[in-house]
């Protein structure tokens, strides 16, 4: 037997193909086989480039979430600096307070503690504004992107989290609908939405930890709109009081916190040209709820 051999040969026509050679010789007559294998040559040339290009998409995809992720933690980072400079104006303020009340002839100390606090002043808004510089200067790169996916991609980072503290997470999509069961694609980032949901379930695992309610309960709502499509995250927790709602950004209730999550959240709705809102959540606790714009080209809304 001879072969199977495969080689590309040229047809009168110029084109080249694909073949397979294969010879068998019985009682001295040599009988050749030729199998013309370019069709399937070809799907698997254009599988393999298929495979190669999602790779690389994947690869890009994770180097881009890699590198917004690093970038919110550098924030945090430095918004971590503002709690120096903010002591120090609190401890000054007191003393001040203190000096006033003690005697008119402690003047000189007086101005010596508000000098002090002035600069502390000044230092903490310049460290504020170039983190706010930092996050406003990422750069956006709107494609077409499906949010229920980005929804399970960030719980899935966060599935731990979720396990350790024995917090049940419910999806829907609507009123009698679950989540994934209409498009809800919109023109976003990837990187940046999952960093601002992931920012957004790990504050109400906060919530939820920190006070240990009977329920321990997160839900998180895309409702599809006529003009837009709607993300909501509410949680069972403690909710937030007028005071919290009136200093966004850059507050928190927890005692380590910078609350730089929730400013991250709202600059990445702001960059997709949408809007932010908080309140109160079926369950109690707090409700966030983003509202992004539905493109030109998305689907109709549901009925």
């Amino acid at each position: 037997m001879v072969g199977p051999l495969e080689y590309p040969i040229v047809c009168k026509d110029g084109s080249i193909r694909d073949v397979i050679f294969s010879g068998v010789i019985v009682d001295d007559i040599i009988t050749v086989t030729v199998v013309d294998v370019t069709e399937r040559r070809d799907a698997e040339r254009k599988l393999t480039e298929s495979v190669d290009r999602e790779r690389q998409a994947d690869e890009r995809r994770r180097s881009l979430l890699e590198k917004k992720l690093r970038t919110s933690l550098a924030a945090a980072a430095v918004a971590h600096e503002i709690n120096q400079p903010l002591s120090t104006i609190l401890m000054h303020t007191q003393l001040a307070l203190a000096t006033f009340d003690s005697a008119a002839a402690e003047s000189e100390k007086l101005r010596t503690h508000l000098a002090d606090m002035a600069a502390e002043g000044s230092r903490m808004v310049t460290t504020i504004e170039k983190m706010r510089s930092l996050l406003r200067n990422v750069q956006t790169t709107l494609e077409p992107v499906e949010l229920s996916g980005v929804i399970h991609t960030a719980l899935l980072y966060n599935k731990n989290l979720l396990s350790d503290h024995l917090i049940e997470v419910s999806l829907s999509g609507g009123p009698g609908h679950h989540l994934g069961d209409s498009p809800c694609r919109i023109a976003g980032d990837e990187a940046q939405l999952q960093v601002a949901i992931g920012n957004l379930i790990r504050n109400a695992v906060d919530a939820i930890s920190n006070h240990s309610p009977p329920s321990r309960r997160i839900t998180i709502d895309l409702i599809p709109m006529a003009n837009s499509i709607e993300l909501v995250v509410g949680d069972s927790g403690p909710g937030l009081n007028n005071s919290f709602l009136k200093n966004i950004p850059l507050h928190t209730t927890k005692p380590e916190g910078s609350g730089v999550g929730l400013f991250i959240v709202a600059t990445t709705v702001e960059n997709h040209g949408g809007s932010f809102n908080i309140g109160r959540s079926p369950l109690g606790g707090a409700e966030f709820r983003l509202s992004f714009p539905r493109p030109s080209w998305g689907p109709p809304s549901r009925s």
